[in-house]
């Protein structure tokens, strides 16, 4: 754990929005920082399925294991309750400039798996999603910033580093 760092931190952004290079930084800035954490955590995918069930795995384990600071899914499913039961954690919304950004981005790397996504369906709930999120960090004066990775990396960087309270600024850098 940082010195004067006790609180957690939950990077809550969606896919293609640069949660591994987030996980990075805070690894960087000295976090204990985990990342995709699915099999870790025991949450089982689809994580929707057994929701409750799912919740109560991950909180165990973001209780329990150690971290100081988690990125990417199951956490994104469950951002309603992190909010509810971690209201001093740090949320760091991750997201693209704008929609068509991102659903450029999912295609590509999608593609290289021959997955076929419902891109419309997944931009509806990218859009709206980080939308609930903004309002309720916003409802609960929660300690929040919003990162969009495709602003300079420098400038995510310094506002990064002040939002977790680190003594000089860190560049956020790229993917």
């Amino acid at each position: 754990e940082r010195a004067g760092m006790s609180r957690k931190i939950f990077v809550i952004g969606d896919s293609r929005t640069g949660r591994t290079k987030l996980d990075e930084f805070l690894k960087r800035a000295g976090f204990k920082s985990i990342h995709y954490f699915f099999k870790e955590s025991g949450v089982a995918e689809p994580a929707h399925k057994d929701y409750h069930t799912n919740w109560v795995k991950l909180k165990n384990f973001i209780d329990t294991s150690g971290f100081d600071a988690f990125s990417d899914y199951p956490l994104r499913t469950f951002y309603k309750e992190l909010f509810t039961h971690y209201p001093d954690a740090v949320f760091i919304l991750t997201t693209r400039k704008d929609v068509e950004t991102w659903r450029r981005s999912m295609e590509e790397f999608f593609a290289k798996f021959q997955i076929d996504l419902n891109i419309d369906k997944l931009a509806d709930s990218y859009t709206r999603l980080n939308e609930e999120i903004r309002t309720l960090a916003k409802e609960n004066n929660t300690i929040f910033c919003d990162v969009n990775i495709d602003d300079d990396s420098d400038e995510n960087g310094r506002v990064l580093s002040m939002t977790l309270g680190l003594p000089e600024p860190l560049s956020l850098g790229w993917e």
